[in-house]
């Protein structure tokens, strides 16, 4: 794969992530069903739940995310995060 095809898909599912990104804020921030604090935590674990891939993206291209300063020695934190932010640590 060319470095410009590799950078499109890049872009491309990053794009898609913000973009479902936006959809789960607008989506509870609509919700008037519950509290604020209940439409905060909706958002939080929702993000969490695609983080850890709960939800696919529509591109169906695995993707990862990785700290800024691109330690590949960082722990990885991914899998269960929504579950623990439910629960507690």
């Amino acid at each position: 794969m060319s470095a410009t095809s590799h950078k499109q898909i890049e872009m491309c599912v990053k794009a898609e992530f913000l973009g479902e990104v936006t959809r789960i804020a607008a989506r509870w921030a609509t919700d008037k069903t519950v509290t604020e604090v209940q439409r905060c935590d909706g958002v939080a674990w929702n993000i969490l739940a695609l983080i850890d891939g709960m939800f696919k993206l529509d591109s169906c291209r695995g993707y990862s995310l990785r700290p800024l300063n691109g330690d590949d020695k960082a722990p990885d934190i991914s899998g269960k995060l929504h579950e623990e932010y439910l629960h507690g640590l």
